[in-house]
Formats: C-alpha cells, structure tokens, sequence
C-alpha cells in the first residue's frame, strides 16, 4: 500500500472532482470495474 501513501493527494483531489462534478461522477466506478475485470481473468494474469 505504499503506492496509495504516495499518490494520496492526487487520488483525494480525484475523488473531489468525482464527487463535484457530474461528469466525472462515473470515476468512483473504475476502481469497482478495474477489479472485476483482474479478479475475472486472474488465472491468466499469474502466468
């Protein structure tokens, strides 16, 4: 998780805009979608 300390203040002012602005709104969605799609071909991925 270190990855997440370094990238906070980028990933928090994301969420802002998400949050703010109707037109990123769809951006809390791509994190959820991200891992469905890694989860779903996970076997594939570890070779």
């Amino acid at each position: 998780m270190p990855v997440l300390f370094i990238y906070y203040d980028i990933l928090y002012e994301m969420g802002l805009d998400w949050w703010r602005d109707e037109n990123y709104s769809h951006g809390f969605l791509i994190p959820i979608v991200s891992l469905y799609l890694v989860a779903k071909r996970w076997d594939s991925l570890k070779r």
